[in-house]
């Protein structure tokens, strides 16, 4: 059976009252199939900066139902920033990379590091660093009370070593995901049978592959009017920046 797209405008936006007037009106517009309309109303709080996972999921829901998987995944990936564990927005994710051509796996990698990817995945920045603080001020008041003959035994250094290591896996998750979210930049391709050339100037450079609607790359360089652009499996190539929608 085909898995149908969750279609499910969430109501939810913690804004100023135009804002929040908007957003209402963008979701009237979605539930009566005025879905063009609904997408610029949604766009316009984005570009007004009052952006969060329920608006980036809604408008994906808008572009999914206007066939236009690149915004629609582009919209997704920028709520899962947000909204990591949403269970409907996973789904719709899903859904919407099946309808993709390009369908490029990650390089197989042991157990442990693809279980450590999913975490990483489903958490934010900030619940990291919170998570990381507990685990220091914990490890801190066992060291205290240790120190002081308060705790003692084989069972408290035992405690106290788990918990240094979860906190050292827990900060490097943090980095990993700061430089990941922060420090690179990643994208969606919008358009279909995308030229991917050897160099930042089409007549002067051989097409080395194509790339297709909605597959995700990571945005190395700009130049002029081009990107350079990077597969999960390690090409690289240049494309029209007018081609990608940045995350």
């Amino acid at each position: 059976m085909k898995k149908a797209i969750i279609i499910i405008f969430s109501p939810v936006l913690l804004l100023g009252i135009n804002s929040t007037d908007i957003f209402k009106k963008a979701n009237n517009h979605a539930e009566n199939s005025e879905f063009l309309e609904a997408i610029n109303q949604y766009e316009y709080l984005i570009d007004e900066g009052f952006a969060n996972g329920n608006l980036y999921y809604n408008l994906g829901n808008s572009y999914y139902r206007t066939n236009q998987i690149g915004y629609a995944l582009w919209a997704y990936y920028s709520a899962q920033r947000l909204i990591p564990r949403d269970p409907d927005l996973l789904h719709n994710i899903k859904v919407a990379q099946a309808k993709c051509i390009d369908r490029i796996e990650f390089p197989k990698s042991l157990f442990i590091f693809d279980f450590l990817i999913k975490i990483e995945n489903s958490v934010r920045i900030v619940e990291l660093n919170i998570l990381g603080s507990i685990l220091f001020f914990m490890i801190s008041l066992l060291l205290l009370g240790k120190n002081f003959d308060f705790l003692s035994g084989y069972l408290i250094n035992y405690v106290i070593n788990s918990c240094f290591i979860l906190f050292l896996l827990v900060n490097s998750l943090a980095i990993r995901k700061y430089i990941n979210e922060i420090k690179e930049n990643y994208g969606v391709v919008i358009s279909n049978s995308v030229s991917v050339f050897s160099g930042p100037k089409e007549n002067q450079n051989s097409v080395l592959f194509l790339v297709n609607e909605g597959l995700k790359v990571k945005l190395n360089n700009y130049q002029d009017k081009w990107v350079e652009v990077e597969l999960i499996d390690g090409k690289k190539g240049w494309v029209n920046i007018w081609s990608v929608k940045e995350i």
